[in-house]
């Protein structure tokens, strides 16, 4: 029921991360026991058994499928398609070209394959320095592996699923995510369906510590000046869209007025429409159309009246999470 590949791959990066523990000089076996994949049963305590998270994990497909039917990977990427063009680049269990293909798998191969959606040339930040892409490889392995060890595998009401768009990575998982949006970006809890499959992620260097994959992710957002990572929850399942744009390059939908007006507002989070006119050259008219436009689509919001109006940023649950945070860390500095 076992991918030997898989088994064996599994073995070697164990083995790298732990020298000490000769991992290469047990049998599989031996080994997969040691790793909880297998385990023994209370009740029948003659053999070992193979456990749910380590068929999900290292099973061969026909072995998953038995078990869990609904059972189904996928990794799209529709970056830069053109119209008649569904994908550029897709992994699938059950496809052909990736036979026997596990979670274990999957991550592997899904990993790089985002890895490479990252250009070398990433961005240059409003110094000229070249961006690290570090941040974002790091970001973008904690959504897949937060997707992979959270997700039901016993629901069937949609697929397990990774889409590359233009602006954005979206990861979607069946079963509703079990902490608060709010305690995913704040970090410090975790509580995930099966604790055997999060700690084969954990041995091999994968989310390491629990429950900060959602803060990685907003940190790199904020790092980068990105429009705030987006996390969906229903009774069913849980969709995280990672962006990797501006908040003006974040609405392609806008006019370049309207986009040069929210940037404005978005760094400055507070300002009068006399600050917008000066301060982006814009004409009244300009100004006052693109202020109406964003304030109709939720995007900015105004207090006041008359020349005493102000122009806000709508701040997201996510950004008065990270508010909340900076607060938090400046109590702690100074009760230290």
């Amino acid at each position: 029921d076992l991918n030997l590949e898989s088994v064996l791959a599994f073995k070697n990066i164990i083995n790298a991360r732990n020298p000490s523990m000769h991992y290469l000089e047990m049998d599989n076996l031996e080994f997969l026991i040691e790793m909880g994949v297998f385990q023994l049963d209370r009740k029948d305590k003659r053999r070992p058994k193979l456990t749910i998270a380590g068929l999900l994990f290292l099973g061969t497909y026909d072995a998953i499928r038995s078990k869990l039917p609904q059972f189904h990977l996928e990794y799209i990427n529709r970056r830069g398609i053109s119209a008649t063009d569904r994908w550029i680049d897709r992994v699938s269990t059950g496809d052909l070209n990736y036979k026997d293909l596990n979670v274990f798998g999957f991550f592997q191969i899904v990993r790089e394959k985002l890895n490479a959606t990252i250009e070398d040339s990433f961005e240059l930040d409003e110094n000229s320095i070249r961006k690290s892409p570090v941040e974002l490889k790091t970001a973008l392995r904690e959504a897949l592996a937060n997707m992979l060890i959270h997700a039901d595998y016993f629901d069937n009401t949609s697929d397990i699923k990774v889409v590359v768009d233009n602006y954005f990575y979206t990861f979607h998982n069946p079963g509703m995510m079990r902490v608060s949006v709010t305690q995913f970006f704040a970090g410090g809890k975790s509580l995930p369906r099966n604790n055997t499959l999060i700690t084969f992620f954990r041995r091999m260097g994968i989310s390491d510590r629990a429950g900060t994959g959602g803060k990685t992710i907003l940190t790199f957002a904020i790092a980068n000046k990105y429009q705030m990572p987006e996390l969906e929850v229903t009774t069913d399942s849980t969709t995280l869209k990672l962006w990797v744009a501006t908040p003006r390059g974040a609405h392609p939908e806008l006019d370049d007025d309207t986009r040069k007006v929210l940037a404005y507002i978005n760094e400055k989070k507070n300002v009068s429409k006399s600050q917008i006119i000066s301060d982006t050259g814009l004409s009244a008219y300009k100004v006052r159309k693109a202020l109406n436009t964003l304030i109709d689509n939720h995007i900015i919001f105004s207090l006041g009246k008359g020349r005493a109006t102000r122009y806000s940023w709508s701040p997201s649950v996510i950004e008065r999470v990270d508010a909340a945070n900076r607060i938090r860390d400046l109590i702690i500095q100074d009760y230290q």
